[in-house]
């Protein structure tokens, strides 16, 4: 079995070194880390899991905690991505993953102490229900963690830019002569709520009026739920002449609707949505959407996470939000209009 020792003599470094480089510790150059780690890989070295927990205190083991009541969630494409950039940091720095199931919860037991249970040394938290208590009890408490797509001052949060988002997708309707523009978003969220201020302050900074009866909830994910709210915009006496969807996926719903009205898409009805998932350009027309970078959320959520486990960040004293940027994406499914 090959040992920290023989990697040391091979690269003609020290114990110590070869040990913090195969932590990332900050204390060795990258240039030196890539060079003790392709030496580990060559001489196939595999690190010895039960005697790092012994020495460290830690499991070496991360909670997801990934829920949500639609039930969308892991056959989604944008949390998908979130999931997949998660899973590949953590096991680049050797560390296992263990999602924690809501389901498995009785009345009484909380989030925090299944975590504490299972000796997990941080949580990502993601698509859950925020409102939760026990949510935001694992949130607020003593074990690292990140949640994912939520705002707050309280605890590590890592989430997109909704507002300038929203606000330049609105703003180029509104630039290719869309007055009526109509918005189905999602549930009452912190998300939704910066959103709803983009798309509004948008049309006011273009000087169209904002119709109330054209900005309907619906549920994130939920293609039915959209195909009844674009059906709704259409029995009004004067229907919208682009309709924003709260994401991409919805669009199946919209389709279907649109189609069993009789409206084709963009030559009757212009359609945006949101998240640029990969089905986004094979849509007819391909859909003009806003271009969340799932890979850069899970990959900053995770970093950020191990970054408060190992020790380079406190979990209440240096509480961080980071904002990941937005762009929009132009594709075929808006008409210019003129009125």
């Amino acid at each position: 079995m090959v040992t920290i020792k023989d990697i040391a003599q091979s690269c003609g470094v020290s114990i110590a070194a070869v040990s913090k480089a195969l932590n990332d510790s900050r204390e060795i150059s990258e240039e030196t880390k890539a060079k003790i780690k392709q030496k580990a890989k060559a001489l196939g070295y595999a690190p010895n899991i039960y005697a790092r927990t012994l020495k460290t205190n830690r499991s070496f083991n991360i909670g997801i905690l990934f829920d949500d009541d639609t039930n969308n969630g892991f056959g989604h494409a944008f949390f998908s991505k979130i999931l997949t950039a998660l899973r590949r940091e953590f096991e680049a720095k050797n560390y296992d993953i263990t999602f924690i199931a809501r389901n498995s919860l009785n009345r009484t037991r909380s989030y925090l102490s299944k975590v504490k249970q299972k000796r997990l040394d941080g949580v990502i938290v993601a698509d859950v229900d925020y409102n939760d208590e026990k949510v935001r009890e694992l949130l607020m408490g003593d074990i690292p963690s990140v949640a994912v797509d939520f705002i707050s001052d309280k605890c590590n949060c890592v989430y997109s830019d909704n507002y300038t988002g929203m606000y330049e997708l609105t703003k180029y309707c509104c630039g290719q002569g869309h007055r009526r523009i109509a918005f189905i978003h999602g549930q009452n969220t912190c998300i939704t709520e910066q959103r709803l201020s983009g798309f509004r302050d948008a049309l006011r900074d273009c000087g169209v009026s904002l119709r109330e009866e054209y900005v309907i909830g619906g549920e994130y994910y939920n293609i039915e739920t959209c195909y009844e709210r674009f059906k709704q915009l259409f029995s009004l006496p004067l229907p919208p002449s682009c309709v924003m969807i709260s994401d991409d996926y919805s669009l199946f719903g919209v389709q279907k609707a649109a189609a069993e009205l009789g409206l084709s898409i963009p030559a009757h009805v212009s359609v945006v949505g949101y998240d640029d998932i990969d089905l986004a350009k094979y849509f007819l027309p391909p859909l003009t959407t806003v271009h969340q970078d799932a890979d850069e959320i899970g990959r900053t959520a995770a970093r950020l996470l191990l970054d408060t486990i190992e020790g380079h960040k406190k979990q209440v004293e240096q509480v961080e939000q980071v904002v990941i940027p937005t762009r929009t994406v132009i594709r075929g499914s808006v008409r210019s209009v003129q009125y």
